[in-house]
This record gives structure tokens, sequence and C-alpha cells, in this order.
């Protein structure tokens, strides 16, 4: 990607240290979640691989409160987790 000083990002030696850095920051974050948060993520990325497969649901109350809800196809013997 170029840069506006007519640099390109993948020449710098930077690039490494900073995409480094995003990752572990990533991973930190992942780690302090509760497992059963963990799993709704896991559960969500999933949804990513296969966007064609997922469909969504969005509803907002009079009250103003919005709930997004995706869901992918099932595999046989899988369990909700709510």
């Amino acid at each position: 990607m170029p840069r506006r000083d007519g640099g390109s990002r993948r020449s710098s030696p930077l690039v490494g240290e900073e995409a480094e850095a995003v990752g572990d920051a990533i991973t930190d974050m992942v780690a302090r979640l509760s497992p059963k948060t963990r799993l709704r993520l896991v559960a969500f990325l999933h949804l990513l691989e296969k966007p064609e497969t997922a469909s969504a649901t969005f509803e907002v109350s009079e009250a103003g409160l919005m709930r997004l809800t995706l869901a992918g196809p099932t595999e046989p013997g899988a369990t909700a987790i709510n």
C-alpha cells in the first residue's frame, strides 16, 4: 500500500514488528475474555469463513434497544451457546 510520502509499507522494516504488536494485543485481549465469550468469538469467526451460509436478523425495539443475531448452519450433534 503506498504511503503519502511515496514510500511503500511493504518496504518498511517496522511492518513485521507492527503486525506482531497487533497480534500480541489481540491475543492478550482474547485471553482476558470469559470462556463463554471466547466460544462466541470463535463461532463468529467461523461465520466469516463462509458468509454465504450465515443469516442475520436485526431488531430495534421501541425503546431503541438493538439486537443483531447472526446464525450459521448447525452441525449434527452441536450444542447451542446461550
